[in-house]
């Protein structure tokens, strides 16, 4: 269940522009993850906004917080903020195709 978002929008996009997302868990802890996110325009390589998403596991038949279970927790790797930067680079050196 998502607990709290947090978007900060650095530059305007505009209808018809390709963008890529590329998106990363940060953090798992006990009852709780955190995934970032950011949006490029790959025309001029533009950061254009940043975010995070705070999750907490829920059991779904009480409603309340519960430990992640291992078996989800390591179905994902983390990535710490040291690499975020490597991940922006890879993702700007690649060619994206719009399929309509």
């Amino acid at each position: 269940m998502v607990r709290s978002h947090a978007v900060e929008y650095l530059r305007p996009a505009f209808e018809e522009e390709q963008l890529v997302v590329l998106t990363w868990i940060a953090s798992v802890r006990k009852v709780q993850s955190q995934r970032k996110y950011q949006f490029f325009r790959p025309s001029d390589k533009a950061l254009l906004a940043t975010g995070k998403t705070n999750w907490v596991f829920v059991n779904r038949s009480t409603g309340k917080p519960q430990a992640i279970p291992p078996a989800v927790a390591n179905a994902f790797e983390v990535v710490p903020d040291s690499k975020e930067l490597d991940l922006k680079s890879f993702v700007l050196q690649r060619d994206y195709f719009i399929h309509k």
